[in-house]
């Protein structure tokens, strides 16, 4: 197989037996798949580690490969990744590395958690859908770890879905600036059953945060305010179960503000917001305290 596949554009394998990888060779992938764009496993039984590096891949679907232990995807031109079901949730060493400046989106879903994760150079990417297969006994501080290492590496995110409707309670680290809004919004959509949300905003004086006026608690004519007022129905089920609000690093600039009149307006089931500046405790906001309720 010296001559490789010279003009092939697009390779699908399932329910194949792969004790070796074809593209798992220190560095012969480029050379035998040099035109390959679209690459797919499914079931691939026996594949444990996989390093993906064709120059001209733009899009990779790996499913149901339940043995993989280790992957390496290293893609200039990668635009699209899914994975779906695979990992060896009890391997001791399992990994993965991503490095992809041109992939935009990633699909993570129902994979077992890796013990180390790195997504690096992933500053094309607009959306991302992550979603886990969990063990009981992979609650460990490695593997929470790791999970920590994935979502710091999908901060260039758009939107970012969580697969999973079960998270009851949410603690993210932000910062609050207007671009960070709509993917707010998604995170909170994908988490219907959320009681208990705590944001602790970094304050970055690179980002232009608004301050707002304090005499305009009760004016709605923000572009923040209405944008919040057009999800309402979307977070329906969201706004229904949500009882506990913490903002840490609160400033009263418009984003926040905006965001936490909303929660207070539309909050059914709110019972406490706590605002707090950066160590001392702004407010505590009780249910009988609500804007819009008297």
């Amino acid at each position: 197989m010296t001559s490789g596949f010279k003009s092939l554009h697009s390779l699908s394998l399932s329910r194949i037996v792969l004790y070796t990888s074809l593209l798992s060779a220190t560095c012969s992938e480029s050379l035998l798949f040099p035109m390959l764009k679209k690459l797919s496993l499914d079931a691939c039984f026996g594949l444990k580690y996989l390093r993906i590096g064709c120059r001209a891949l733009e899009d990779l679907t790996l499913e149901n490969c339940f043995q993989l232990q280790g992957l390496d995807v290293l893609g200039g031109k990668l635009e699209r990744l899914r994975i779906v079901r695979c990992f060896d949730a009890y391997a001791d060493k399992s990994w993965v590395k991503i490095d992809g400046p041109r992939l935009r989106i990633i699909l993570w879903e129902n994979n077992a958690i890796t013990d180390s994760s790195s997504l690096d150079n992933l500053s094309s990417l607009q959306e991302a859908s992550i979603g886990f297969f969990l063990l009981q006994e992979d609650i460990s501080v490695a593997k929470l770890q790791s999970v920590s290492n994935l979502f710091m590496g999908l901060y260039h995110a758009h939107c970012l879905t969580l697969d999973t409707q079960c998270i009851e309670s949410l603690e993210l680290h932000t910062g609050f600036n207007k671009s960070n809004v709509p993917g707010l919004a998604c995170i909170f959509r994908s988490s219907p059953m959320l009681h208990t949300l705590t944001l602790n905003i970094i304050n970055d004086y690179k980002i232009e945060r608004r301050q707002w006026n304090k005499d305009l608690w009760e004016m709605s004519n923000s572009e923040e305010e209405k944008f919040w007022e057009s999800q309402t129905q979307a977070l329906k089920s969201f706004l229904q179960n949500l009882t506990v609000v913490k903002i840490q690093g609160f400033l009263e600039c418009e984003n926040e503000v905006s965001l936490a009149k909303f929660l207070l307006k539309h909050g059914k089931a709110l019972q406490e917001m706590i605002l707090c500046t950066g160590t001392a405790k702004l407010d505590i906001l009780s249910s009988d305290k609500r804007l819009g309720h008297k």
